[in-house]
């Protein structure tokens, strides 16, 4: 019985001296790498989404240009001016993520 409540001040002691510590800090080895992580992983999702634009586009143009050819008219014309609008946005936005995930990988150290 005396063993047990060894353990329990011992435990007791611990928990106050380590885990209720007030001074006590954050784990900070782990957060550059999780930052460097997240900041990968967001370039990748740009990548991805950019790929998958460019899949969507291609087959807008083609139904767009197939359009025009078919019948000479506006809607086709109309597309292409959505499509071209679209892909001027494109570099913006990547841009904006790569600043995104450059700034978060610099914050940690």
């Amino acid at each position: 019985m005396a063993e047990a409540n060894d353990v329990s001040k011992d435990s007791t002691k611990f928990i106050n001296e380590q885990v209720l510590k007030p001074t006590s800090e954050p784990i900070t080895g782990t957060a550059k790498p999780l930052a460097d992580q997240a900041a990968a992983m967001m370039l990748q999702d740009v990548r991805g989404f950019l790929q998958g634009t460019e899949q969507l586009l291609t087959i807008a143009i083609a139904k767009a240009l197939a359009d025009i050819e078919k019948t000479n008219g506006l809607k086709g014309t109309v597309a292409l001016e959505k499509c071209e609008s679209l892909m001027k946005t494109l570099p913006t936005f990547a841009s904006d993520v790569n600043k995104s995930a450059v700034g978060i990988s610099k914050e940690f150290k």
